[in-house]
This record gives C-alpha cells, structure tokens and sequence, in this order.
C-alpha cells in the first residue's frame, strides 16, 4: 500500500459518513479543489485489493473497528433466523403463504461486507406488517454504524465506488424490494443507485441512505405480512408471508440507450516511467424500461415502473511515473 494515498483514503471514510458528500460537491472553490483532488488521487486507485484499502482508511482514522463493528448492541425483537423459526412463527401468525420470494448473490462483496449483507438480513428477518402498515428500511434496518453491528463494504460515489460504512445494506433493500413487488403490495418509496448492480438486471435494484433516501412498502392486504430474510454463503434470500396467494408477477425490461464507458488516464507513481497500467476497468450505462406482467383474470395486465436511467464509468489508466524498471526487475 502506498502511504502517500492514505491521507486520501481517510478521505474516503470522511464521505462515506456523510451522506451529504455525493458525487457533486457543496460548497466553495477550496472544497471543489479538494474533491477534484480526491477523485483523482483515490478513485483512480481503486484496483488495490479492496479489503488492503479498508484496512489503510481504517488505519488512517485511527479506529480499527470500523472494519468489522462486531456484535450489534440492538437485536430483532423477534427474529426469525432458520426454517425451524419460520415454521413455527408462519403457524402462530397463521401466514402460510408465500406471497413472493427474490435472491441476489454477493459473490462480489468483500468479507466486512458480507457481515453487513447478513446482519440487515437478520433485522427485517421475522419483522410482521399489519394491514395499512408502512414497512420502513432504513427505521428497521438502520442506523448504518458501528453501534448497529455495521462494518465497511462499498457504496458508489458519483460514478465510482468507494469503501464505506455499512456498505451492503442496499443489496437487502434491492432484494426486498424484488420480494415486495413479486408479492403485490404498494411500493410507496423507492430510489435507484448511480450506476448498475452485479447483483440484478438495471431498473429492479433500490438505494438507501440513512436520513435521505429509504425503502418503504405499504401492506395493502385484509392480513399482517411477514419477511423472512437469510444471508449465508454469498446468497441473499428475502421472501414474504401471507394468507392468500396473489396473481403472478414477472418483471420485463426494454433498453432504451446505452452509454459507452470512456478512458480516463492519470499518472501513477506505483507503476513505473514507460508503462501503463488499468486502474479501474470502468462499465457502461443504460436506461432501460420497465414494467411489470400481472396476472389477471382471463389474462394479462402490465404496470408500468417507469425509466431508469444509469451512468457510466471511465476505465482509468495509469501511466507510470515512477522508478523505471531495471534489467533485474524484467
């Protein structure tokens, strides 16, 4: 690990704990330079090992636990954690239905991050709405700090992604959102991410963020509904219990546009005078149509969910600036 990024990187954890710091900076000239400064000499290093990189941003603040908070100081009221839970509270709360069921993988997600994907798992797992009830994500599920149990895993930055505190819980909010939708009940809120997931096809995924964006469905239904989420072995499942089945449901999706990906190339002290190095390899964006097919009697009924639109992300190149090699190097 370069020391000379650490200043950066503490950077990093700085906007991470402040949601107001997005990808547009507030403020005057001087915090316009620093950003610029930061995207520049941060955003451009992110092909570093990521879990070397959250050790460096912890180091750099000074608390090591930020990187796996360990246990929450708040629990479920009622969790429900296995199938032998689910059996049995589905039976006292006389919801044997499934309603709708979605999984999402997180092959992707760094260790801490792994901690984070299941411990919101755990918070909404065996949460009851009753009828005419608002389910809120970030009231259940947050706040997204060291208290709750929340480590450091990744949140994106503008069109970058960068380490942040509790960095996973939006997975949970997409998967319940999924869940939620295949079950027919009312979305009130939902917000999509700045660029595209690895986790879903675009115009399906949700973002939330503590005190700004939040997840919310209402329980449209004459009886309570209950969610059963587990998160183990890099696959997330969130399903919703009820009394009666619903009409099926399926998503379909239309690309209106594509946007390519361009190269952005900065130097790099860590490779050396000659050479040139990706940093970053960057995605494209899209916007995409979406709807939904619903089941109804003597055919089908399409909901509209409305345009999505994601950017893209450069692909950064390194040129080296620093020591050549020599022939013992080659």
């Amino acid at each position: 690990m370069n020391e000379a990024i650490l200043p950066y990187i503490f950077f990093i954890l700085f906007a991470s704990l402040h949601p107001g710091l997005t990808g547009t900076p507030a403020g005057d000239a001087a915090n316009q330079t620093a950003w610029n400064s930061f995207k520049v000499q941060v955003y451009s290093r992110l092909d570093v090992d990521e879990q070397d990189l959250m050790e460096a941003a912890v180091a750099a603040a000074g608390e090591p636990a930020l990187l796996a908070a360990g246990p929450p100081t708040r629990a479920n009221p009622n969790p429900v954690l296995n199938l032998s839970d689910l059996s049995r509270r589905t039976a006292e709360l006389n919801l044997p239905v499934m309603l709708g069921t979605y999984t999402t993988g997180y092959t992707h997600a760094i260790p801490s991050q792994e901690v984070n994907i299941a411990l919101a798992a755990s918070y909404i797992s065996g949460v009851v709405v009753q009828p005419g009830q608002t389910f809120s994500y970030n009231t259940v599920v947050g706040p997204y700090n060291q208290a709750n149990g929340y480590g450091l895993g990744r949140m994106f930055v503008g069109h970058r992604i960068v380490p942040s505190i509790g960095g996973g819980v939006c997975q949970v909010a997409t998967t319940v959102y999924n869940a939620a939708v295949l079950a027919n009940l009312e979305v009130v809120e939902r917000h999509k991410h700045g660029l595209t997931v690895p986790y879903l096809p675009p115009g399906q995924d949700a973002t939330v963020s503590e005190g700004n964006l939040d997840f919310k469905f209402r329980n449209n239904k004459p009886w309570p509904v209950m969610i059963y989420a587990v998160g183990a072995n890099k696959v997330l499942t969130v399903s919703i219990y009820g009394r009666e089945k619903g009409p099926p449901v399926r998503w379909e999706h239309e690309t209106m546009e594509t946007y390519a990906k361009w190269t952005e190339t900065v130097d790099d002290p860590d490779t050396p005078t000659g050479e040139t190095r990706e940093l970053a390899p960057g995605q494209d964006g899209v916007k995409v149509h979406s709807w939904l097919i619903v089941g109804a009697p003597g055919g089908e009924v399409r909901k509209d969910m409305g345009v999505t639109t994601y950017k893209a992300s450069p692909r950064v190149l390194g040129k080296g600036t620093g020591p050549p090699r020599t022939d013992r190097d080659r």
